[in-house]
């Protein structure tokens, strides 16, 4: 699976050399990992270069917001680590990355499943 990551110049060249590091990401609205996104053009509005990451397929839990959501409403007004829920929830079945269908965003819990990094622009 080809998907896309906008980022700084200065962070492109560290992504590039280094690779991803998840301790340098903050925690977005599905938890704590990198956050990619099928559409390039969506990843212009986080930074000016684009790097185009290949993930293995197998690896990635391709699931419907609605379904997800529904499964941790309950938890929504009661747990502060709801973010987490989602990476744990991923990782209990077997995936190292969730995409969900309507966004069409991939976020990366587990690097081992990155195969590639190249500047796409």
């Amino acid at each position: 699976m080809i998907v896309y990551h906008g980022t700084s110049e200065k962070n492109a060249v560290s992504i590039l050399k280094n690779g991803f590091s998840l301790d340098a990401f903050y925690c977005g609205s599905l938890g704590r990992g990198i956050y990619l996104a099928r559409d390039k053009e969506r990843c212009r509005e986080f930074g000016e270069k684009i790097l185009e990451v290949e993930i293995k397929d197998c690896s990635v839990l391709n699931v419907d917001f609605k379904s997800i959501s529904s499964h941790f409403q309950p938890l929504l007004d009661k747990d502060i680590e709801f973010m987490n829920k989602f990476k744990d929830y991923t990782e209990s079945k077997g995936y190292k990355a969730l995409e969900l269908d309507n966004l069409r965003d991939v976020v990366v819990y587990d690097l081992s499943c990155i195969q590639s990094i190249k500047c796409d622009t």
